[in-house]
């Protein structure tokens, strides 16, 4: 197949249009996604903030050392988060959000837990 020299130039014409026209894509696309990703984080960073100072409900126990978990609520939705704290507490105790760290709540005690039903406080 033989082509003719302006045939030759009328193609790589449109190669080097169309590789442009993909770099322009990318370049778009890359931008776009940084900047959801910024809003994304931001949005994080500002939900992390709003936890703090909220009360939550022990759901795994907690002991020093080791990290449990805790309910809360965050916009109106229920959120699990694996917490920490100084000293141990049971499931069920009420607690109070003191900060974060790397997705780790870490947590004072609010208010002991009801002994348990059939239990006698002497």
């Amino acid at each position: 197949m033989d082509l003719s020299v302006s045939e030759l130039t009328w193609l790589l014409k449109w190669i080097v249009r169309t590789l442009s026209v993909l770099a322009v894509l990318y370049v778009v696309t890359w931008l776009l996604l940084r900047i959801l990703t910024r809003l994304a984080r931001r949005k994080a960073a500002q939900t992390d903030l709003d936890l703090i100072g909220q009360e939550a409900r022990v759901i795994r126990t907690i002991r020093p050392g080791h990290s449990g978990r805790i309910l809360c609520t965050a916009e109106g939705k229920a959120v699990q988060l694996h917490a920490s704290s100084n000293q141990r507490l049971e499931t069920g105790t009420l607690v109070l959000i003191t900060a974060l760290d790397r997705g780790v709540a870490r947590t004072i005690a609010r208010e002991t837990p009801a002994p348990p039903s059939g239990a006698s406080s002497s």
